[in-house]
């Protein structure tokens, strides 16, 4: 009989029978230990999820060391302790979905010696055959999620050894898989050119999944601390940049107004579209934009690869402005006319408006006088200034433009012009800069004509003639212009002169 001390006791009956033929009986026992059990040696499978489909490191061979003991080795199976709610081969998921875990037998009936895990599906994820002889297999066919910290999963399968009197001996496979590669992706670059409207662009980033699958795409949040992005200015307003909380939508907002600038949307196939809502300055000396937007491919079980879309935004031309012209006419003095220039935008609005400073230089506004008096040109950034050169206050002509390209002419004083075209012709340089500091320029044409010619009224003068030389004096109006003043003469005709006298004039101006 076999017995838990693994002893077998065998009692044998002994008859002893001598010459003359009397017997004597008796009983002999023997007791009968059992040898050595089988053994079996812990062995550590380390799994790489790169090795996946590779049919020269899968499935992955190992042995167990099985030594058999005194008796016949009948049976290996897999511990069912593998099956309890608390281990961790329940909890197992395969780009990011449920697997179930089941025990069977494949080379031994009625032993559990393989533990498959597949998905709801049936695909298999991993299959681990453990042999008669202590050998064992596992083929992983599919990647483990693992968690971004470790990148491993380190798991246990307790394997039982029985031999032909039912000894037990047992012993642990440990199986650490390894996670593959993470995704990895390739830069895309986009380019546009601002307009004064809203400009659309969109491409697709790709990415290519390393071990696991890619389950999202979605914005790096380091873009919110890019000071790239965050010193963006657009027509004078700095912005904020805000992620939604999926990562897939980037926006650009002006800060005063509220007003978009740009929106950014991309899709788990990695397409993207880009819309620029309003003009965004460019810094001093470029014409150009270079954004860089950092995008991050997640695979199932948390690992990320990053590339970027490169983006490329071009100034559009400086604005593009019209030549002005205003005419007036010397009456009524002060006058004040008002005028605008217009420059067209081609993205960026225009920041400021001022008139050229070689207007002090020009030689025709250098020229001007007035009542033969002589003058003084002053540019200061938004006003041209005419000034009498004898005082600074007296001013004769001032231009002033305003920030939304409106403009005033006023004249104090008359300006002299040559007697033939009787017109002062002027040209102020205007100098508009949009909000990232491109200018451009175009004219104000002024055209000045003088006012009313002198008129001389016929005066009569009555006089008896004397012979004490005293004078005849009378009285007549002259009108010039603006300012009407009184000549006092006297024109004798010649016939009423006496001979070798000559003709006295006196020319008086009233005070």
């Amino acid at each position: 009989m076999i017995l838990p001390t693994d002893e077998l006791v065998l009692d044998v009956g002994v008859v002893i029978t001598d010459t003359d033929g009397d017997e004597t009986r008796t009983g002999v026992s023997f007791k009968v230990e059992d040898g050595s059990d089988p053994s079996l040696t812990d062995d550590i499978a380390d799994i790489f999820e790169n090795d996946i489909g590779d049919l020269t490191k899968q499935p992955f061979e190992g042995d167990l060391a099985l030594t058999e003991g005194s008796d016949a080795v009948t049976s290996i199976g897999i511990n069912n302790s593998v099956l309890d709610l608390v281990s961790p081969w329940l909890n197992l998921t395969s780009n990011g979905e449920d697997t179930d875990v089941a025990l069977s037998s494949t080379n031994q009936t009625g032993i559990n010696d393989t533990l498959t895990v597949s998905l709801e599906d049936g695909t298999v994820v991993m299959q681990v055959i453990v042999n008669i002889d202590g050998t064992y297999t596992i083929d992983l066919r599919e990647p483990l999620d693992q968690d971004v910290v470790s990148n491993l999963n380190t798991l246990l399968i307790p394997v039982d050894v029985t031999d032909s009197d039912l000894d037990t001996t047992s012993a642990t496979i440990t199986v650490n898989v390894t996670d593959g590669d993470d995704p990895t992706g390739v830069d895309s670059d986009v380019e546009w050119t601002e307009t004064t409207g809203e400009v659309t662009a969109d491409g697709t980033i790709s990415f290519t999944a390393g071990s696991d699958d890619i389950q999202s795409i979605e914005f790096d949040p380091t873009v919110l601390g890019d000071s790239a992005w965050t010193g963006l200015m657009s027509e004078g307003e700095s912005v904020t940049v805000e992620l939604s909380d999926d990562g897939k939508t980037l926006t650009v907002t002006a800060n005063d107004s509220e007003a978009p600038v740009l929106t950014i949307t991309i899709d788990n196939d990695g397409n993207y579209d880009i819309t620029q809502h309003r003009p965004i300055e460019q810094a001093d000396g470029t014409d150009i934009n270079d954004l860089v937007l950092p995008v991050l491919a997640k695979d199932t079980d948390g690992d990320s690869g990053t590339a970027n879309i490169n983006i490329t935004i071009n100034d559009a031309l400086p604005a593009t402005g019209a030549d002005a012209s205003i005419n007036i006419k010397e009456e009524g003095l002060p006058t004040v006319t008002p005028g605008v220039i217009v420059f067209t935008p081609n993205s960026d609005s225009i920041e400021s408006y001022e008139f050229d400073p070689e207007v002090a230089n020009d030689a025709t506004w250098g020229a001007l006088t007035s009542n033969d008096e002589a003058t003084t040109v002053a540019v200061n950034g938004n006003t041209i200034t005419v000034a009498l050169a004898s005082d600074s206050n007296a001013v004769a002509l001032e231009l002033v433009i305003n920030s939304d390209g409106t403009f005033t002419l006023t004249q104090n004083l008359p300006l002299d012009q040559d007697v033939l075209s009787n017109i002062n012709e002027l040209v102020a340089g205007v100098i508009a800069t949009d909000f990232d500091g491109d200018t451009s320029t175009a004219d104000i044409k002024i055209k000045i004509t003088d006012g009313t010619d002198p008129k001389i009224t016929d005066a009569a003068v009555n006089f008896i003639e004397t012979t004490d030389g005293a004078p005849k004096t009378g009285t007549m109006t002259i009108t010039k212009a603006l300012t009407i003043f009184s000549v006092f003469s006297l024109m004798m005709p010649c016939c009423l002169i006496p001979l070798g006298q000559a003709s006295p004039v006196t020319v008086r101006q009233p005070s």
